[in-house]
């Protein structure tokens, strides 16, 4: 995605986990679902003449699953690693200002990407974590 409007530069999320093998003090197993949308354009170098081309907007709703854990540092602070899989969704039709071209980067308007997620970070919680 290339930003070319302050709206293509925010988007929501939403993520639901579930939480298995609770007995475990200080280490936190979970299986997750991860969805995001945004709304922006994508853009390319075009060879041979190295001209930067727009395409788009187009809407994004990627979708992952997969599993991860948090692990207790330090008081408040933890790490946590997800590792997943899944799909994004592109939607919308490029519509060139010049109909002569013909280097539309979606004739359809839907179309659709597999890839995988992979997230590492360090965390702090601002409440004591529950027992």
């Amino acid at each position: 995605m290339y930003a070319t409007e302050p709206l293509h530069y925010f988007g929501l999320e939403g993520f639901y986990q579930i939480h298995f093998l609770q007995r475990l003090p200080h280490i936190d197993l979970f299986a997750f679902y991860d969805v995001q949308v945004c709304y922006s354009t994508t853009g390319n170098r075009a060879l041979p003449t190295d001209e930067f081309v727009h395409f788009g907007p187009f809407t994004w709703l990627e979708q992952n699953i997969g599993i991860g854990f948090s692990v207790d540092i330090w008081n408040n602070l933890f790490l946590i690693q997800r590792l997943g899989g899944g799909m994004t969704f592109i939607l919308g039709k490029d519509n060139p200002k010049n109909e002569d071209r013909d280097d539309y980067l979606m004739k359809d308007a839907f179309d659709y990407e597999f890839g995988y997620l992979f997230s590492a970070g360090i965390g702090y919680r601002f409440a004591p974590k529950k027992k």
